[in-house]
């Protein structure tokens, strides 16, 4: 893994500028229009000709295809809601195998500052590696990269908006719903996993800070994995350290034995020779090594529920 880390040094230290702040499974189910979100393509930025807009709508939301594509991404699709919340531009990866005959799983991946839409089409994809990276962990998932606007309550609103267009449009594992969060997204994941415990089968939050309520997480017995600097420029390491004790102390007030704790809650906080053996000054923007992490990125994808 310190080999494949060396080899992605060089390409996120030339991020580090435009970062800003941040920087198989089968089962049986109904067919949906897959067709229409597949597309072969060399891995650089390439288009086709325009979709009709409009393609799908249901729970309250229609769903406009964009026409460009990003190393196996649809970019710049566009959900709208039928309600007060702002529209949300993510992008799209579905692998060639996806039918929407089996059931596939689902991941959500929020980036930090840097990634917003505001900032660039596909600028998520460029600059982090927590959407890219994750498809390799199951070759049986679908991966949506949201770029919203903020990291609070609409970015919240707009996630759990897209969890649900998914699961609502396409045959999804639904013991399957991974979400992880990188800085400001990590933020966005906190509130909606808080707010919406039943969607998600495990969270990994990366050099943030949990800023939701934790008792509703307990109480569903989410998996959390936080990842954090111990001196993180931003955000420092005290706050992990205090969500990760409170969850902690429910599940002891529960009577859950230690092992099962270990299994729901893991608290990884790397010192400065973590990020300096890469080369990196800011551990906040060195957590976006965690993303090429196989023990971290392992863990998140081999959590499963049953429901």
């Amino acid at each position: 893994m310190k080999n494949k880390i060396k080899v992605l040094v060089l390409v996120l230290l030339l991020l580090v500028s435009f970062t800003g702040c941040s920087s198989n499974n089968s089962g049986s189910g109904r067919r949906s229009s897959s067709e229409e979100f597949k597309r072969e393509d060399s891995g650089d930025i390439s288009s086709v000709s325009p979709t009709p807009a409009s393609i799908f709508e249901e729970k309250g939301a229609t769903l406009y295809l964009g026409n460009t594509f990003y190393d196996g991404f649809r970019l710049d699709n566009v959900l709208h809601f039928q309600d007060d919340t702002e529209d949300l531009h993510f992008n799209l990866y579905i692998p060639d195998s996806y039918t929407g005959y089996e059931e596939y799983a689902l991941y959500i991946a929020l980036p930090g500052y840097g990634g917003f839409y505001f900032q660039g089409v596909g600028e998520n994809l460029f600059k982090e590696g927590l959407a890219t990276e994750g498809r390799y962990y199951n070759d049986r998932m679908i991966v949506a990269a949201p770029q919203p606007e903020d990291w609070e309550e609409m970015s919240m609103r707009q996630t759990i908006g897209l969890t649900e267009y998914m699961l609502a449009n396409f045959n999804i594992d639904r013991n399957k719903v991974y979400i992880a969060g990188y800085s400001s997204g990590g933020q966005t994941l906190s509130y909606a996993v808080s707010a919406r415990p039943d969607l998600y089968t495990a969270a990994l939050i990366i050099s943030s800070w949990w800023e939701g309520e934790l008792k509703p997480v307990a109480d569903a017995h989410v998996p959390v994995y936080f990842a954090q600097g111990a001196d993180d420029e931003l955000y420092g390491s005290y706050y992990t350290e205090s969500a990760y004790n409170d969850l902690k102390r429910y599940y002891i007030a529960e009577g859950l034995p230690h092992s099962q704790i270990e299994k729901l809650i893991v608290l990884d906080i790397r010192d400065g020779d973590y990020f300096g053996y890469y080369g990196f000054n800011s551990q906040h923007v060195g957590g976006l090594l965690f993303a090429y992490e196989e023990d971290i990125m392992g863990w998140l994808f081999s959590q499963e529920k049953q429901i």
